[in-house]
C-alpha cells in the first residue's frame, strides 16, 4: 500500500498488487500467459506499478478538497463527454444540458459526492446551477470536478462548450469567475492543454491574464514523459512490452493520448492506462474488461474477502523457479538477482519471502532441501522421453534423411 499526503493533510491510501497477489490469482495467470515466457516478467513488473483507489478513498478525498477551497459559495460541476452534437454545455434557458439516462462511470460517483455536499452546506455548494442562479447568487467560484485528466482532451472540450454561452464567457473575460480544476490526479500536459484552450491570454499587460483565473487541486501529477518516475527501474521493459502487443490496436497500445498512467479507480478505469489491461478483442483477453473493475481485483487488494486456498497459496511460478535456480549456482545477491530475472527490487523481495515461507531457500538465501527436489522434479518432468520399443541402429539410415 502506498500512502500519499495532500495539502488538506487528509492521508490517501493507493493499494497496490503484491507479488503474492499476482502469483495465486488465476485470472491474472490466465491474462499472463498471453505472452510469450520471455515477456512475462515485464507483464508482472507493469502490474505490480499499478495504482488502486479505492471508490471510499477518492469520495473522502474529493470532499476534504472542496471543503478546503476558500470561497463563501461555489458552483459545482462534473466533467463529462458531452455529445458530438452539443455546441454549448448550456440550453436555450441557461440551464445544463440534460445527462443522458445511461450510466456515465466516473461522472457517477462525482455526481454522487456533489450531491452530498450539497445536502450537507446546502447555502455554500450549488449542484449544476444554471447561469441565473449563478448570476443572482454572485458566484464568482466554479468547480469542474473528475478523477483523473491524462491528456486534456475531455476537459478541454468541457470548458470550449461551457465558454460557448456569452453571458458565461464575459464573466470569464471580465475575471469575473475563477475556475477550479479538481482532479485526484493530473499530467503536466494536461495543465498546458487546458491553459491554452481557454479564451484569453497570458500576456502581462493584461489586466487578467488568464492562468491566474485557473486553480488545479489534485493529489497525484505527473508528466507523461517522465515513464521512470512511475513505473520503476525497469520502466523500458515495461514499455518495450506495451509497444509490442499486435492484437492491441497501435492507439490503445500506451492508452488514450499516449499517456501510459498508472492509476485505477475502484468505480472506474481510465482509458490513459495501457491499452492490453482494458482492450478486449478476438485475439485478445483483458484484465479490466470494458474498462470496468472486476469484483476479483477487490478480493486481491483485501476488501474483507477470504484469503486464497493452500493450492493458490502454494502455487510455484516460472519466476519461482528461475530464481531458485540461480540460488542454487550460489547468485545470492539480491542485487544480481533482480538484474538477471529483469524484477523490480520490491518484486523479487517479495518473492524470496515467499520461497522462504514455503521452505524452498534458506533465510540466507541458500537453497533448500525442498527447493532442491523442487528443481529436480521440474528438471525431470521437462526432459524429453523417447520411445524405444524399435530401435533403428544409426548406420541404417545412412543418406537418409528419415526414417
Amino acid at each position: 500500500m502506498l500512502k500519499l499526503l495532500n495539502g488538506s493533510n487528509m492521508e490517501v491510501a493507493l493499494k497496490t498488487l503484491s507479488f503474492d497477489n499476482i502469483d495465486t490469482s488465476a485470472e491474472i495467470r490466465s491474462w499472463l500467459d498471453q505472452f510469450q515466457i520471455n515477456e512475462r516478467t515485464a507483464a508482472t513488473n507493469l502490474l505490480s506499478g499499478l495504482r488502486f483507489v479505492p471508490m471510499d478513498t477518492y469520495s473522502e478525498w474529493l470532499k476534504e478538497t472542496i471543503l478546503n477551497i476558500d470561497s463563501p459559495q461555489c458552483a459545482l460541476f462534473s466533467i463529462r463527454k458531452l455529445p458530438k452534437d452539443a455546441v454549448s454545455l448550456w440550453n436555450t434557458s441557461g440551464a445544463v444540458i440534460a445527462r443522458p439516462g445511461r450510466s456515465q462511470g466516473s461522472e457517477d460517483l462525482v455526481c454522487s459526492v456533489i450531491s452530498s455536499l450539497n445536502k450537507l452546506k446546502n447555502k455554500r455548494f450549488l449542484d449544476h446551477p444554471n447561469l441565473t442562479t449563478i448570476k443572482h447568487k454572485k458566484i464568482r467560484h466554479v468547480v469542474l470536478i473528475d478523477d483523473s485528466i491524462g491528456s486534456g482532451d475531455r476537459v478541454c472540450n468541457f470548458l470550449k462548450k461551457m465558454m460557448s454561452n456569452k453571458t458565461f464567457l464575459s464573466w470569464w473575460s471580465s475575471g469575473y469567475i475563477k475556475l477550479h480544476i479538481v482532479a485526484f490526479c493530473r499530467t503536466a500536459e494536461a495543465e498546458t492543454r487546458v491553459i491554452e484552450c481557454l479564451p484569453g491570454s497570458n500576456h502581462h499587460v493584461r489586466r487578467f491574464p488568464k492562468i491566474g483565473k485557473v486553480n488545479f487541486l489534485g493529489q497525484i501529477r505527473y508528466s507523461i514523459s517522465d515513464i521512470k518516475h512511475r513505473w520503476g527501474p525497469t520502466y523500458q521493459d515495461i514499455y518495450n512490452l506495451c509497444r509490442y502487443v499486435m492484437p492491441v490496436p497501435r492507439d490503445q497500445r500506451f492508452g488514450y493520448g499516449d499517456v501510459m498512467g498508472n492509476v485505477i479507480f475502484y468505480h472506474s478505469v481510465p482509458n490513459n492506462i495501457p491499452g492490453m489491461l482494458w482492450c478486449n478483442r478476438e485475439t485478445w483477453k483483458a484484465l479490466f474488461p470494458g474498462r470496468g473493475l472486476p469484483s476479483w481485483v477487490a478480493t486481491l487488494l483485501g476488501r474483507g474477502v477470504a484469503s486464497p486456498g493452500i493450492k493458490e497459496r502454494n502455487h510455484i511460478s516460472d519466476l519461482m523457479l528461475n530464481m531458485l535456480r540461480l540460488v542454487q549456482k550460489g547468485i545470492r545477491s539480491e542485487t544480481s538477482l533482480s538484474q538477471i530475472l529483469g524484477l523490480d527490487i520490491a518484486i523479487l523481495k517479495q518473492l524470496i519471502l515467499k520461497a522462504v515461507g514455503l521452505g524452498l531457500i534458506t533465510n540466507k538465501y541458500r537453497i533448500a532441501k525442498a527447493g532442491a527436489n523442487l528443481l529436480r522434479k521440474r528438471s525431470a518432468s521437462t526432459n524429453p522421453s523417447y520411445n524405444r520399443a524399435l530401435y533403428i541402429p544409426l548406420k541404417w539410415c545412412v543418406g537418409r534423411g528419415t526414417v
